[in-house]
């Protein structure tokens, strides 16, 4: 008899265990706000809440990293996966992971994504008119909700946080607000991370952008509230955290030069060279810029230096590496077609978190270059870009030859 029990409490058992709903798939992707505390608090509470959770954020990061559609690059502002098995931080990362990818190996019920503030010299860029601007980041939230619905997944989209009024204009930041949750809106949920942070230490002392350790945890207990009940039960609550984190209390670290930073809300993990992810091809991006009127992606040329873009103080730039977009007269061609009188060139201005020498370059000066269109270098072309110049939709940006 005892054996009898024991049988049907033990098939009783099976049967529960058995019957237990998987825990859910969640997909977590971020920029570098998402590699400190802010990141640690959503991927630890959702892990504590019983999710399988992959971690994939990378500082820089915007849809134009994450979307095959788009060819792959290389970070090295820092990257940070996790999942079930692997923990680590990387300095560099070969190829950063597209989500199509991602989805198809994570098979995920739920993706996370926190972007927006990379997205921000879209909406100023010169490169396009205003209207393009505003197309295209709308473009880029649209693709990714089309991506991640296409797999059956549902999307939680945090937008980016408070920024320094001085460092991104309230305009600015209200424009980015009402872009993110019109569009994205519409393929998810949208957590307004405006509402419930501010940014008030000073700036340019500051970065002007990224949270300290505290701030940060904060902002991301505020998401957690939120997100949590979403991915349990698809039943989130409509309601937003009044409470509003404190200002910054330090510069965020873990990118170009590695600052030391008040954000220490991260485990320590083994450093590697290079995440090893398998490249893949991508479909070439659509033109939106004017293709020109004939010129060559490569030539060499006699210039004269007229007009340069200024960085005003070192924490104008978001990460320790930026290019200063210049204006020279062109003397001559000496190889490939070029067919205006003038040629803007991206040159880096800002390496490690220090002026370069370029920047001491006075108008004027005469020099012969070898340029390459900036287009042919996607690791590039998420770096920040200081633009002083007229708007010229007509000049494609060129940069020296690597």
């Amino acid at each position: 008899m005892n054996f009898l029990r024991f049988l049907v409490g033990s098939l009783l058992l099976l049967c529960a265990v058995q019957a237990a709903p998987p825990p859910p798939r969640v997909l977590f992707l971020g920029d570098s706000h998402c590699l400190g505390a802010f990141g640690k608090t959503i991927d630890s509470s959702l892990r504590e809440a019983g999710c399988a959770v992959t971690t994939s954020v990378t500082g820089g990061a915007t849809p134009y990293y994450w979307l095959a559609e788009f060819p792959s690059i290389s970070c090295d502002i820092g990257h940070w996966e996790r999942t079930a098995t692997v923990n680590q931080r990387l300095e560099y990362i070969a190829l950063v992971p597209k989500l199509e990818t991602l989805l198809q190996r994570t098979r995920a019920e739920v993706v996370v994504v926190e972007t927006g503030t990379n997205l921000y010299s879209v909406l100023t860029s010169k490169r396009r008119t205003p209207e393009e601007n505003v197309a295209e980041v709308k473009m880029l939230a649209d693709h990714m909700g089309q991506v991640v619905t296409a797999s059956g997944a549902r999307l939680y989209w945090i937008t980016p946080p408070s920024a320094h009024p001085e460092r991104f204009s309230d305009d600015l930041q209200t424009q980015m607000r009402t872009l993110m949750k019109q569009v994205a809106g519409r393929w998810g949920r949208v957590f307004d991370s405006y509402a419930v942070t501010s940014f008030p230490d000073p700036y340019p002392e500051t970065d002007g952008i990224h949270y300290g350790a505290e701030e940060a945890g904060a902002w991301g207990q505020a998401v957690v509230k939120d997100l949590v009940p979403f991915v349990l039960d698809g039943k989130p609550r409509n309601t937003t955290p009044a409470a509003k984190p404190g200002g910054v209390r330090g510069l965020f670290s873990g990118i170009f030069g590695r600052k030391k930073s008040p954000d220490s809300g991260q485990e320590p993990l083994e450093l590697k060279k290079a995440l090893p992810v398998k490249p893949q091809a991508a479909a070439q991006p659509q033109v939106r810029r004017p293709a020109g009127a004939g010129e060559d992606t490569a030539v060499e040329v006699e210039v004269v230096l007229t007009k340069k873009s200024a960085l005003q103080h070192v924490n104008e730039a978001p990460y320790r590496s930026a290019l200063g977009l210049y204006e020279y007269d062109v003397v001559r061609v000496l190889r490939g077609r070029y067919p205006f009188k003038t040629m803007r060139i991206a040159q880096l201005i800002l390496m490690n978190g220090k002026l370069t020498s370029i920047n001491d370059r006075q108008p004027g000066t005469r020099m012969t270059l070898e340029v390459e269109l900036l287009s042919k270098y996607p690791s590039l072309e998420p770096l920040y870009l200081v633009d002083d110049l007229d708007q010229d939709t007509a000049l494609r940006i060129y940069v020296p030859k690597l």
